[in-house]
């Protein structure tokens, strides 16, 4: 007769994904819009009568990116180009991303490691805060995951046909972002030692790379005919803010660390520059002084659990870092490979880097965070230790997460990288279509890049509202009253029309 899972897992497992669920899909129109997600919006559907995607997006340093994210978008932009939906869709595949997190805890301790990996991911802010964005990167954590489930299965069993999927994987990582090449090198040390001990099934292996290529083929297509510009210019040390070694060496160790958890979420909610900005010194870490201890805490703990997992003996198991027998030496390694090849580049990062090898750290804090629960150098295990110090975690995520909302939804939206909210900006398109003003009349200037995702729901909104006839006689000039404080109508010349959040719309006649 087959054992069925004890109840209280399976209500534990169901409550890791409908709080991680919960936490991604809560107040949907107060994510981020922002060029970004604009271009990549538009930059899929310029495919749909071009054939095969050869290229992506620029990116914010003026580089051409590969397709691999308009790849991804594609089956969805198909069917609608709402800036929601879309968005919607990356948080649905970083709910998905939960299932390969725990596989990965699993191969990496056991069942209970599988879970708390899923509870650390759920719960993660840094993860919940990318999920809710229309970013390449983003959804790094679902195919990064899956990859490097590949690698430890192959670990595990030697010459196992699974090593094919290696091949697709790898190149759709690497095309989803150029920062994926950490993924690359990464890779391409785990192959060799298993090539070296003679581990590889090579026919599985060889059909992998070549599925690789197959989808790599449009984009060489486009690298041949710009002389392989977008590799030079990325590669070539140009690109991004230049710092020396040992500073910048610094500066990504601590980025890593803080993006272990909840550390610096100032950063990125708050602050216009790389590097974390403490969340004290922001409005949301002002009105709730509790965040920044909470959030570093939280980190602290997720850290030391990765060093668990990393020297820890499971009970029964191999000893930690055998390369041929467990794979937590593999995750150990693909989590801090961003340490090892990111300050030889030369150029500041920013925090997202970090994002394709998350789920190989939570795997590993995983595995920490059940061996507290079983049997350490032979003394008496403590069942109750997982949950004393789990629990806590996940809390606390959630709360800074729930907070962050609070603030946002108070304010409207923030300054820095977050920008504008898309209710507010929705409300502001809205406006200007009910009072009839014609797109080549706005003045966004003062708005996240130069307003242009307020022009592009202004497009997309005007073909589902009540027509109006344009008043072309009419200018709006749009200014974020939040990162440009003071600022008002010009006495006069204009008049206030609304102020949907903190964004202040004023007319005047021309």
């Amino acid at each position: 007769m087959s054992r069925r899972p004890p109840t209280f897992a399976l209500l534990a497992a169901g409550a890791v994904l409908a709080g991680g669920a919960f936490l991604r899909l809560a107040a949907f129109d107060l994510v981020p819009f922002k060029i970004d997600g604009v271009t990549a919006i538009l930059t899929t559907r310029f495919w749909f009568g071009h054939g095969l995607p050869q290229f992506g997006q620029m990116s914010g340093t003026g580089v051409i990116m590969p397709p691999g994210f308009i790849y991804v978008l594609y089956p969805l932009v198909r069917l609608t180009s709402s800036a929601l939906a879309v968005t919607l869709y990356v948080a649905v595949f970083n709910i998905a991303a939960l299932v390969p997190i725990y596989l990965l805890g699993r191969e990496a301790g056991g069942r209970r490691a599988g879970f708390w990996a899923a509870a650390l991911a759920a719960f993660h802010p840094w993860l919940i805060f990318y999920s809710r964005t229309i970013w390449p990167q983003c959804v790094f954590p679902f195919f990064s995951a899956w990859f490097l489930l590949v690698v430890v299965r192959c670990t595990r069993v030697p010459r196992s046909r699974g090593i094919f999927w290696a091949g697709p994987l790898l190149s759709l990582i690497w095309q989803i972002h150029y920062s994926g090449y950490s993924v690359l090198a990464f890779f391409l040390f785990w192959f060799a030692v298993a090539a070296v001990r003679r581990r590889v099934r090579w026919p599985s292996a060889l059909a992998g790379f070549l599925a690789g290529l197959f989808l790599l083929v449009p984009h060489l297509f486009f690298l041949f005919r710009s002389g392989f510009a977008p590799l030079r210019q990325t590669f070539g040390g140009r690109i991004g803010a230049a710092a020396p070694f040992p500073a910048n060496f610094a500066e990504i160790a601590v980025s890593w660390w803080n993006n272990l958890f909840a550390g610096g979420l100032g950063w990125n909610f708050q602050s216009g520059q790389f590097g974390m900005a403490p969340l004290r010194g922001t409005p949301l870490g002002l009105e709730r002084g509790w965040l920044e201890p909470l959030g570093l805490a939280a980190t602290f703990l997720v850290f030391v659990l990765f060093l668990a997992g990393v020297a820890l003996q499971r009970s029964g198991r191999t000893p930690a870092l055998p390369l041929d027998r467990d794979p937590v030496a593999w995750l150990a390694l693909m989590a801090v490979i961003p340490l090892l090849v990111y300050p030889l580049r030369g150029i500041r990062i920013p925090p997202w880097s970090f994002l394709a090898g998350l789920p190989a750290a939570l795997a590993v804090a995983g595995r920490g965070l059940a061996a507290l629960g079983g049997s350490i150098r032979n003394r008496k295990p403590w069942p109750a230790l997982p949950a004393l110090v789990g629990v806590p975690i996940v809390i606390s995520g959630a709360a800074i997460h729930l907070a962050f909302l609070a603030h946002v939804g108070e304010r409207g939206g923030t300054g820095g990288m977050y920008g504008l909210t898309y209710r507010v900006q929705e409300a502001a398109a809205e406006r200007l279509i009910g009072e009839g003003i014609a797109l080549d009349r706005i003045d966004a200037g003062l708005t996240d890049g130069a307003g242009f995702s307020i022009f592009y729901l202004h497009d997309y909104l005007a073909g589902r509202l009540p027509a109006r006839p344009p008043l072309t006689a009419r200018r709006a000039r749009l200014i974020d009253r939040l990162r440009f404080p003071g600022w008002n109508c010009i006495p006069g010349e204009e008049s206030p029309l609304s102020a949907p959040g903190p964004v202040l719309i004023c007319v005047s006649p021309e």
